[in-house]
């Protein structure tokens, strides 16, 4: 696919995710022209921004390990999924 058409398509996915918000689809689609464009800190956000909301989102998944294999995306709550899975309780007063 030629770069221009790979710009006009991550333009039409950010609109698509602007005019529908809740479908996490689009921004997902927008995450990977923007991975074929080189803007990487660009798609690494939207990915981590599906990720926070839809943990079990499996293309979102299957794009960031390919990618930032090393690091963890952040759950809803701001927990690592990691961390999600060992909660630290704080001994009440």
């Amino acid at each position: 696919m030629e770069r221009g058409a790979v710009e006009i398509a991550e333009s039409q996915f950010r609109r698509a995710a602007w005019l529908n918000p809740y479908e996490p689809t689009f921004r997902v689609h927008c995450a990977i022209a923007l991975l074929k464009l080189q803007r990487k800190s660009e798609a690494h956000e939207l990915l981590r921004e599906v990720l926070a909301k839809n943990p079990d989102d499996k293309e979102a998944l299957q794009y960031w390990r390919e990618n930032w294999p090393d690091e963890q995306p952040t759950c809803q709550n701001g927990q690592h999924e990691e961390d999600s899975a060992h909660p630290t309780t704080e001994a009440s007063p």
